[in-house]
């Protein structure tokens, strides 16, 4: 084959043509005068290599830098690396067959994999590690990239790049990658010299374990992870001691809470991520104060069944707002999500300015940021609620008749609440057509104790998380981001960081549709993952905030374009069963148990298609 250039220079400076003959045993490429020509040739060379397996080696290669990589993870106990291979993480990837205790997950899609170290990370109480490919890898796992930056998810993304010597040509797939993800990490960096991988790693994994913990990024050039090995294998990473809130300014906390006439706690995940139900528990207690949970929360952050639980707090303005109609005080413990809308009514803030604001948190950004807090207690949320808690038993000790009746009301409108679950359970069971409610307490009711539910329910997520008997903070996982498309991966990620518990992955048919390959990965890794779709064959959610806001507004009042599904219509049980999972269709009451049932005992993927008939004129503000 012979490639000759073109072009209107004198035949002297012309590029002269390169012959390339290849054979089994090598490649020869001519000489090269120019970089132009030195990058034809490396194509050319690339092009017309045999893909034959390398003989096997006689002796053993000579460590190289990766090896650093290798013993961070085998030092701090991660066993396994979630990713979609490319060109550039062949280094990486090649690397974990000389690692047993390592395990390389591969997904379809570099979101799905990010989604499962999402998971794992929260139920392995490890970081995930997550391994994608260069610039457009990094680009498809933005999403979820997002969702554990909002939910401040402890995992580390690796990408490979190209080989430094190249950088500067911009070569296919190249970006500013830590530009790209600086975004969304609490660091982010690009490795570019060999002596830089070990103090980069020591700092990556610092700073994805020290609170508040968020994910942080590494990129790594072929040529510095292929190189010799320098320096000492260590996987050593500082550690640093939690901070707690000072003795008087609890003092001061508790003065204030404890003057208020009608206070409510809003529990948010740093209330789950520090297991402090009981901390919380003992506040509401002491003041007789309800408590609401956050509207989008990633674990569950108060016991559901306790007698002060008043609810999730609503995602939609007026209602949330309503939620302070005579409240004077408002306690957050943990509580990130401080905006959890997707629609504004512009009928002023969230949380009305007449209320006065206390604050516990263990990050600082989250203290404050909208509200004026009168005292904000930084670090540990834990340590530092239990100490509120003290405090407050002294600081309301002569108001306890106040503190009772009130505590009274506060049971009172918990236990109604309750009952009126039970009786919109009880209605929809008895009802001819599947609906939310009705599958959420079939569910409910068929779920082992310490089972784990993956929340993407998104317009029906109410009823699951009303009538869910959620034991503990892990007992739930969704995504505070609400970049669709997550819950797949996750579940995935959540069972193999939790194999001794039962896992169910909720999730709407068009949530789903955005990486069906997390079916994939689910057969591949043979976990046995419910996957329950909530099928109405629509963007319901889209339906719903339409209505809310008042819409639709054109002359005909039909639907945007855009919000049903239509033709055709997508069979899940077909597209389960050609990524390797069982799956069965549910469309009446009758078959909804049985099919529950056999799921869970599958011992394997497995997927119910639960079709519901849900109308398009969704009532405003429902």
């Amino acid at each position: 084959m012979v490639i000759a250039s073109s072009g209107a220079a004198p035949a002297a400076s012309r590029t002269r043509a390169v012959k390339v003959r290849s054979s089994s045993a090598r490649t020869l490429v001519g000489a090269a005068r120019t970089p132009g020509e030195a990058t034809l040739s490396f194509i050319i060379h690339l092009m017309t290599s045999e893909a034959t397996a390398p003989a096997p080696r006689a002796t053993k290669r000579a460590p190289m830098m990766r090896e650093h990589f290798f013993r961070f993870l085998e030092d701090q106990g991660i066993t396994h690396v979630f990713g979609n291979p490319g060109t550039t993480e062949l280094p990486i990837v090649d690397g974990i067959n000389d690692h047993p205790s390592i395990r390389y997950v591969l997904a379809l899609h570099e979101d799905v994999a990010v989604a499962m170290a999402m998971g794992f990370s929260r139920t392995s109480g490890r970081p995930g590690v997550v391994n994608l490919h260069v610039a457009p890898g990094l680009g498809h796992g933005l999403g979820n990239l997002y969702n554990a930056w909002r939910a401040r998810m402890p995992i580390l993304v690796t990408v490979g790049q190209h080989d430094t010597s190249l950088l500067l040509h911009e070569p296919i797939l190249a970006a500013d990658l830590a530009a790209m993800a600086r975004p969304f990490t609490k660091w982010a960096y690009d490795v570019r010299r060999p002596d830089e991988v070990r103090t980069a790693l020591q700092r990556a994994f610092k700073e994805v374990t020290t609170p508040p913990v968020a994910p942080v990024f590494l990129s790594f050039p072929t040529d510095v992870m292929l190189a010799p090995l320098q320096g000492e294998l260590d996987g050593s990473v500082s550690k640093v001691s939690a901070t707690y809130a000072a003795p008087e300014a609890v003092e001061e906390a508790a003065a204030a809470v404890a003057s208020a006439e009608n206070p409510i706690i809003i529990a948010g995940d740093g209330v789950g991520l520090a297991d402090a139900w009981v901390e919380v528990a003992a506040v509401a207690e002491a003041i007789g104060a309800p408590v609401y949970t956050e509207e989008l929360s990633t674990l569950w952050n108060f016991p559901s069944d306790h007698s002060h639980y008043a609810g999730a707090l609503p995602n939609v303005s007026a209602r949330m707002r309503a939620k302070f109609d005579g409240v004077d005080l408002v306690l957050f413990i943990g509580f990130t999500s401080q905006a959890p809308v997707s629609r504004h009514d512009g009928a002023g803030p969230l949380v009305p300015e007449r209320v006065r604001v206390v604050a516990v948190h263990e990050d600082e950004w989250e203290i404050g940021k909208n509200q004026p807090v009168e005292v904000g207690l930084l670090g540990d949320v834990k340590r530092n609620t239990a100490a509120l808690a003290d405090a407050l038993r002294s600081a309301t000790r002569g108001r306890s008749a106040e503190v009772s009746e009130r505590s009274k009301a506060v049971r009172a409108a918990s236990a109604e609440r309750a009952a009126q679950w039970r009786a919109k359970a009880r209605a929809a069971r008895q009802a001819a057509a599947l609906s939310a409610t009705s599958v959420a307490a079939e569910l409910a009711d068929a779920l082992p104790p310490r089972s784990i539910m993956v929340d993407e329910a998104i317009s029906n997520r109410e009823a699951f998380v009303s009538l869910a008997k959620l034991g503990d903070p892990l007992a739930y996982f969704g995504a505070k981001g609400l970049s669709l498309g997550h819950s797949g991966g996750a579940a995935i990620g959540i069972k193999l960081g939790a194999p001794d518990r039962t896992v169910v992955c909720v999730v709407g048919d068009g949530s789903l549709m955005y990486y069906p390959q997390a079916l994939w990965s689910a057969a591949n890794t043979k976990v046995p993952v419910l996957f329950l779709v909530i099928n109405n064959r629509s963007y319901r959610v889209l339906k719903v905030i339409l209505g809310r806001w008042g819409g639709p507004w054109g002359e005909t009042g039909a639907l945007p374009p855009g919000l049903n599904f239509g033709e055709p219509d997508i069979d899940f049980v077909a597209l389960a069963s050609a990524m390797g999972v069982g799956a069965e269709r549910v469309a009446t009451p009758a078959e909804l148990r049985t099919a529950i049932d056999r799921g869970l005992a599958a011992g394997a993927p497995y997927l119910l298609d639960v079709r519901l008939e849900q109308p398009d004129d969704v009532p405003a503000g429902s």
